[in-house]
């Protein structure tokens, strides 16, 4: 029965730790020992607890910054000096748990790495995002200094997508790189619904786009697209929902919206705790983001049978199959995502909801995920 100690960044449910506590969902109900550390308490914990022997709360300091923001090596040194007392705190658990593995979840936070290695435990890095990409932050030290401490400091590197594994093929050797793919674990109740809803007969296409209302997942291309489908008659009814994390963005696309008259057909709904509602009455759902590392929201909808139009970066491409469960279209270009969006409408009845949803629960599920861990932590 492996032990594993595992890292988490941060205290909330965000798409990171959404997917480690599937992981630690798959592995508990396999066999294996988790004791989780976290940096306080929060909804991932409580959420956790059920799945893990132990929580510890240790706080340590991120070694990435905003890559809006001008480099100030001061803040680093600052991090690097408080971060040696949580590698020291992250050590005396080590000792005293003893696991076969350490792991950490996401690139942001190298503490764990460093108290693995200095307590001569395995280290398992697991990667979920790009990081300047996706989120608009790097390493403090540069990617390439950064990939090659984590190759240093890991025994494994785990990847969510093939496309985050791409960026790292140059700094982590072959055999030391894995892939382990989100279960995106779903009720049942919650994707029996849908199934058997045929496609809309009226004129009104329902889109759908979840996630944070942020530059980087690229909202207003899909606005853009509407207004530009709007002048050629094309009636698309868009709901965007999700946190706002800049303000100044939000203001930007309700801005737009209000100039493009496009107050009858785009809804900004806000946060929802139960999101599945949308995409169950969704006849398409829509992903712009610039470089989604992965694509989690997309493979809900597909589990759910609907349709994807997604930007042609990132993971999307490894999630969507041109023509079966969806389209691409190149990444920053409203014109194309507009003809994308108009070759779905005129083919809307050719896809299957049952076909797709059948195809995404065999490709993404417990026990496929399963199978990735158990080799990494072999």
């Amino acid at each position: 029965m492996k032990h594993i100690l595992w890292l988490s960044h941060e205290t909330d449910l965000g798409g990171a730790n959404k997917c480690l506590l599937e992981y630690l969902q798959v592995l508990h109900g396999h066999g294996y020992r988790i004791t989780l550390l976290v940096p306080g308490k929060g909804a991932f914990s409580e959420a956790a607890a059920e799945f893990v022997e132990d929580i510890h709360e240790v706080y340590g300091y991120q070694w990435i910054r905003d890559t809006r923001l001008p480099a100030r090596p001061l803040i680093l040194l600052k991090r690097m000096w408080r971060n040696v007392g949580a590698v020291l705190r992250l050590l005396r658990i080590v000792r005293r748990v003893k696991p076969d593995y350490v792991a950490t979840n996401t690139v942001t936070m190298p503490t764990a790495a460093v108290a693995a290695k200095i307590g001569f435990r395995k280290h398992v890095w697991f990667i979920h995002e790009f990081g300047e990409e996706d989120h608009g932050y790097r390493i403090f030290c540069g990617f390439s200094r950064g990939a090659r401490l984590i190759n240093w400091l890991s025994e494994k590197v785990v990847f969510n997508s093939e496309a985050i594994g791409k960026k790292y093929e140059a700094f982590v050797p072959r055999q030391k790189r894995f892939l382990a793919h989100n279960p995106v674990l779903i009720e049942e109740e919650t994707y029996l619904a849908p199934l058997h809803r045929q496609a809309s007969t009226t004129e009104v296409l329902h889109a759908v786009i979840l996630g944070q209302i942020a530059p980087s997942k690229n909202q207003m291309e899909a606005l853009q697209a509407i207004e530009q489908l709007k002048q050629k008659g094309h009636q698309i009814r868009l709901t965007l929902a999700g946190h706002v994390v800049d303000e100044a963005y939000s203001t930007q696309l309700k801005q737009y919206v209000q100039d493009a008259s496009l107050q009858d057909q785009v809804i900004f709904a806000g946060y929802l705790d139960n999101p599945f509602l949308l995409l169950q009455r969704a006849d398409l759902y829509i992903m712009c983001s610039r470089n989604e590392a992965f694509g989690r929201v997309s493979v809900e909808a597909l589990k759910m049978g609907v349709p994807v139009i997604a930007a042609d970066s990132g993971g999307s491409p490894e999630i969507v199959e041109e023509g079966r469960n969806g389209y691409l279209y190149p990444a920053g270009n409203s014109e194309a995502l507009a003809a994308t969006l108009e070759r779905f409408i005129s083919n809307r009845h050719q896809f299957s909801t049952a076909q797709i949803a059948e195809a995404a629960r065999k490709k993404y599920n417990e026990i496929h995920t399963l199978e990735q861990l158990r080799l990494i932590f072999a």
